[in-house]
């Protein structure tokens, strides 16, 4: 390699910048170190750095996009610069940002974060809250065995959460829902007749579900339960809601629950692992990772002193030592009620009395005398606390000085319920190997970096090349035996192999069991599917993948994760499909129908010409390499 060519490797090479104050600036820039331009103001810094660099650099980007594309992003001006070279792509957070959101951070900012939410979503594999167990998708008897299980006589109602956190206002979906003969829709928690008029705030978020059905538990409904489910199903897209009538609701999914536990969640979306959105964000803390909370040793910090001494300092109760103010007519009510001195230290009260001070009488009101600029009267006061009457005017006060006195007499401690990590449990139980989305995004740059890599998955088509490359690669390469594997073959790589997919028949199958068990392995395979049919390949019909499923499925030594095709090769990736859809289809059946040792996680479908299809139809795992990324370079 030239010194030129290294150089390039090493600097941001600018010669000749003009833009703005920059005069004829010519300057070789360290890569991939940590750099500070600084200097008075109006000496270029941002010039550089926002109009030069990162203008060039967005540029660049842009040129490399179809004008198609091109059309819906804003592209800066080109430079005044006379060349930039060795510039890898560039983000830039502006540092005039008037964003005071607590929940920004670098990665939502530069959106860098929105692409492992999107990697969450659709790759990431959920577990049971509760129990960490992997779970599965429910069935329509599974979801009535779970309801029959209520008390008897128990009022339910099953709603289909048909608009979930969308704007505007429905006007045509309530229509609908009032011309296919619904009669009731809960909308935000409230309920409402169809047959009124309801106008809603097209600028709010709303959510709406229909009420299906409204029922008694008790023997016999089975069937009837049965149908509405499946009716709420098709309305909602596989979710259902089970409102118990009192206070509770009970969530459903046709995607995922927990069979030992009960628990459904709802489908994975990006929107799922968003501290920013209510789906994603921890309801405890709202997505903050942290509660500021009123901290009474700051509200009274000398307990030795007495209420009438000025004990308790907190904003708005400063006046409770004033004769005629109400804070101290109320603290007088309570001193008679409960019989204590205003003059005792705070300290010496038993821990009745400071606890009534605290968290309030529990709903018992007291007998307030007082008389005000209005007159004066008795008043029957329950007395919230110091705490809760606090906190309620920190939340009404519209003042940001205000706010920030109150702040004063607060803490921060991070949530109980996410222990800081912003999310709901359900979406922190979802895992890319082996680590949630927290877990990752919280690793430093370098040991990210370092996870990201290790994370290596090689297909190879024949047996020979895994057995060559084993030992020659790392350790942490997983390696998948992708292409046709002749039966005398698989003692070879049956303990070398991370999953061994195009299993088609039973006597391979058989072969696989008997080499895992002299090895004392346990191999996850792939089942075949030969979808379109094509001669010249391997695979089973999609009416013999079921039977053969069953004879296997209780082989000690092997665990069926899903199902692969290879599609035929086509021009236009949009005639494979109907063939992907098919093959997507076939999976839900088949994990509908719990079998032991069949997850169908795994969905292997497309390769270079037609994978961006076989994604949107579901595919966890593509065939592409070399007609993408180029071929292997084996020494890196």
């Amino acid at each position: 390699m030239s010194a030129e060519a290294n150089d390039k490797k090493r600097f941001i090479r600018i010669r000749g910048a003009n833009e703005n104050n920059l005069k004829n600036l010519s300057v070789d820039i360290p890569r991939d170190q940590f750099v500070v331009l600084t200097g008075l103001s109006g000496s270029g810094k941002s010039s550089l750095a926002f109009d030069t660099i990162y203008a060039e650099g967005q540029r660049r980007y842009m040129e490399s996009l179809s004008s198609y594309a091109r059309q819906f992003l804003g592209q800066m001006e080109k430079p005044d610069v006379e060349s930039i070279e060795g510039l890898p792509p560039a983000i830039s957070i502006d540092q005039k940002s008037t964003n005071r959101n607590p929940r920004s951070t670098v990665g939502t900012v530069t959106e860098i974060y929105d692409y492992f939410r999107l990697l969450y979503a659709r790759v990431g594999i959920p577990h049971c809250p509760k129990c960490g167990r992997e779970i599965r998708k429910q069935t329509v008897d599974q979801m009535v065995d779970q309801i029959m299980t209520l008390p008897e006589r128990q009022k339910i109602q099953l709603l289909a959460p048909v608009v979930r956190g969308r704007k505007g206002t429905h006007v045509k979906l309530l229509d609908q829902a009032r011309r296919s003969g619904y009669v009731r829709v809960q909308i935000d928690g409230n309920l409402y007749e169809l047959s009124e008029e309801i106008k809603l705030d097209k600028n709010i978020k709303h959510n709406i579900e229909i009420v299906v059905d409204r029922l008694i538990v008790k023997p016999g409904i089975e069937k009837r339960l049965s149908d509405s489910i499946e009716t709420v199903l098709d309305l909602a897209d596989g979710l259902l809601v089970v409102d118990t009538m009192d206070g509770k609701l009970l969530n459903f999914s046709q995607s995922f629950s927990c069979p030992d536990c009960g628990i459904s969640i709802d489908e994975i979306e990006p929107r799922s692992f968003s501290f920013n959105n209510p789906f994603g964000a921890c309801p405890q803390c709202l997505g903050l990772g942290y509660k500021m909370e009123f901290d009474i040793d700051l509200m009274i910090p000398d307990k030795k002193r007495s209420i009438n001494e000025g004990a308790i300092a907190v904003l708005g109760w400063q006046s409770c030592t004033t004769q005629g103010s109400f804070s101290r007519a109320i603290l007088d009510a309570l001193a008679r009620e409960y019989e204590f001195s205003l003059d005792t230290p705070f300290c010496e009260y038993p821990k009745k009395v400071q606890d009534i001070l605290i968290h309030g009488t529990g709903g018992h009101s007291v007998k307030v005398y007082y008389k005000g600029q209005r007159g004066e009267g008795v008043y029957d006061v329950a007395f919230p606390g110091l705490i809760r009457n606090v906190e309620q005017r920190y939340r009404e006060t519209g003042s940001e000085a205000m706010k920030q006195e109150y702040e004063s007499f607060m803490r921060i401690t991070p949530c109980t319920t996410c222990k800081g990590q912003r999310l709901k449990k359900e979406s922190l139980a979802v895992t890319v190997a082996d680590k949630n989305i927290y877990e990752v995004t919280n690793m430093p740059v370098q040991k990210l970096q370092g996870f990201l890599r290790g994370a290596r998955v090689f297909g190879e088509n024949k047996v020979q090349e895994i057995v060559d490359k084993y030992d020659q690669m790392p350790s942490d390469v997983k390696w998948h035996m992708i292409g046709h594997l002749q039966r005398n073959k698989v003692k070879y790589i049956v303990d070398k192999v991370a999953m061994i997919h195009s299993v088609d028949s039973l006597r391979l199958a058989e072969t696989i069991e008997k080499e895992a068990a002299k090895k004392a392995v346990i191999v996850p395979i792939l089942i075949e599917v030969n979808v379109a049919q094509e001669e010249s390949k391997f695979g089973l019909k999609p009416e013999e993948v079921l039977p053969l499923i069953e004879q296997i499925a209780d082989f000690s030594h092997i665990r069926i994760k899903g199902l692969m095709t290879i599609a035929p090769y086509v021009d236009n990736a949009e005639e494979n499909r109907e063939i992907f859809r098919e093959l997507k289809k076939l999976s839900v059946d088949i994990a509908a129908k719990n079998i032991n040792n069949v997850t169908m996680s795994v969905l292997s479908m497309g390769m270079t010409g037609d994978y961006m299809v076989a994604v949107q139809e579901g595919a966890t795992m593509v065939r592409v390499g070399t007609g993408i990324f180029g071929a292997r370079n084996y020494a890196l």
